[in-house]
């Protein structure tokens, strides 16, 4: 039985690779800094940031804090909100 698995082509076929649209959908996983989420802590009352020892850089910040770090304390109140009520 004759061997089909080598294709006798005398060009390249580049068809997926003809416009950047094309080239996008075929290219691997790349993960750039906007795919990223931050973790944010927060805890209840008032104090300073409590830095998490296992994760350098990060810290738990109190509802007060948020709005330093460039946070709507609004916004995370109720995000906090409907995360608890979620589950």
């Amino acid at each position: 039985m004759p061997d089909n698995s080598k294709l006798d082509l005398t060009y390249r076929p580049r068809r997926l690779r003809r416009t950047a649209s094309l080239r996008a959908l075929t290219e691997e996983t790349v993960l750039r800094p906007a795919n990223f989420i931050a973790p944010l802590f927060v805890v209840e009352g008032k104090g300073a940031p409590q830095p998490i020892a296992s994760m350098p850089g990060v810290s738990r910040l109190s509802i007060g804090d948020t709005k330093a770090h460039g946070l709507n304390a609004r916004v995370v109140s109720q995000s906090l909100c409907t995360a608890l009520a979620s589950g």
